[in-house]
């Protein structure tokens, strides 16, 4: 299930967070062809672990936006990323325990690709909302 980026599904209109955003469908789609090729235990770990940072990052770069824009749904946000971090943990605890199999691409597909189109989808593209009536000044 790889990810493809479209602007006018996507775009929050923040080129950072845009930016961001699309590098994260480069990366779970880099992990997702890991795990289909059979890559290496260690490959994989240092998938996860890039994908894994570069989370943290850029949560912290939305988060900081939507406070500065007072974006209606910033606390909720916060929630989903701390959520999606706990649940990111169980997947790298079930990869370290269990390798690549069945189950754990069938995790990654829901709770890493899943999550990520229902996030932008429900939440990220209330910044294009709050973003267009900013206060220019």
């Amino acid at each position: 299930m790889a990810l493809v980026w479209k602007d006018e599904k996507y775009a929050t209109g923040i080129q950072e967070v845009d930016d961001q955003h699309r590098e994260v469908f480069v990366l779970v789609n880099e992990l997702l062809s890991a795990l289909e090729s059979g890559e290496s235990r260690q490959k994989i770990t240092e998938r996860l672990d890039i994908l894994a940072d570069h989370a943290v990052r850029h949560f912290e770069c939305e988060e900081g936006h939507m406070d500065r824009l007072q974006c209606p749904v910033r606390v909720t946000n916060k929630c989903a990323h701390e959520c999606f971090l706990r649940d990111f943990a169980d997947l790298r605890e079930l990869f370290d325990e269990q390798g690549n199999n069945p189950r754990f691409v069938s995790e990654v597909e829901e709770k890493v690709c899943g999550w990520l189109h229902k996030h932008l989808m429900a939440i990220d593209l209330v910044l294009r909302r709050s973003t267009s009536s900013a206060d220019p000044s």
